[in-house]
């Protein structure tokens, strides 16, 4: 019984483990055998070359895939194909794509060129002066883009189509560009005592210059995809469509204006985007 137990163990084990040693017993040879038939091994060159799909999608009628294909190492590449015909677009560093509900459209943001921000850090820029992503939006009927500089994100509504919203990043002042020129002359000790004196300047001396500050909201763009009419809201810290579209919800957090700091719902139900009118939902001094 005993043997009987020992055999099925050894059986179950050891077998398997005696595969695995021969295996990897046999690696160095086969990759041997392969370079002396002329085939080389990988190096780290063959795996920057290789590409992953990803943030595949299928329009609602089944009509249009999207995807992205991502190399390992470089620029991405979006397609959008027709699953009935040979038609197909592309667009480079294309990313976070999304079709419209009503298949008319996708809508996409372009990332800024990898050089383009590498210049940019070894000069030493910062925040809003750092080249910023593009919105765009492609008319599937021939491919045509609308195009829109320096925007942070953008939200469709789920079930709903005909409308966008996109949240703009904030613009570079002529202040911050010519203390980053300056920045890399200027003594660390000055600088620092710039910074605290900008900081009380606004209201904030005896803070700590490294405590939490309020964060700003930037412009919301509502667009009607029909036409292309847009309304902008203020000091936008974050927003949502409702499932079906009927209202956009954002939150307000104003630097010039806190009283207007609050939670809106804007109704687009049956309106242009121009005609509709925000109301305030909740009120308070912002997050």
């Amino acid at each position: 019984m005993k043997r009987f137990m020992t055999d099925r163990w050894c059986a179950s084990v050891c077998r398997p483990l005696l595969i695995a040693a021969a295996l990897l017993m046999a690696v160095p040879a086969t990759a041997g055998a392969q370079a002396a038939g002329g085939k080389r091994p990988l190096t780290h060159d063959d795996y920057d070359g290789w590409k992953s799909i990803r943030g595949q999608q299928i329009s609602a009628d089944g009509r249009w895939v999207l995807y992205q294909i991502q190399p390992q190492d470089g620029e991405g590449e979006l397609v959008v194909r027709s699953t009935r015909s040979e038609t197909e677009y592309r667009h480079e560093r294309g990313t976070g794509a999304s079709f419209t509900r009503d298949n008319r459209y996708v809508v996409f943001l372009i990332a800024p060129p990898e050089d383009s921000v590498k210049a940019a850090q070894k000069a030493k820029k910062k925040g809003p002066n750092l080249p910023k992503r593009t919105l765009a939006i492609m008319d599937l009927s021939d491919g045509g883009l609308v195009t829109v500089e320096r925007v942070k994100s953008f939200r469709l509504p789920a079930e709903a189509g005909g409308w966008l919203a996109y949240l703009k990043e904030e613009p570079p002042t002529e202040e911050e560009e010519k203390g980053e020129e300056e920045q890399a002359e200027e003594p660390a000790v000055e600088r620092a005592g710039r910074r605290r004196g900008a900081a009380g300047a606004r209201g904030q001396a005896g803070e700590e210059e490294r405590g939490e500050e309020k964060d700003f909201g930037t412009e919301l763009i509502l667009r009607a995809l029909t036409d292309g009419s847009e309304t902008t809201f203020a000091s936008v810290l974050d927003y949502r469509f409702t499932e079906k579209g009927d209202w956009l919800l954002y939150i307000v957090s104003s630097e010039e204006s806190p009283e207007t700091d609050g939670v809106y719902a804007h109704s687009r139900v049956g309106r242009s985007p121009r005609r509709g009118s925000p109301a305030r939902a909740i009120t308070g001094g912002g997050p």
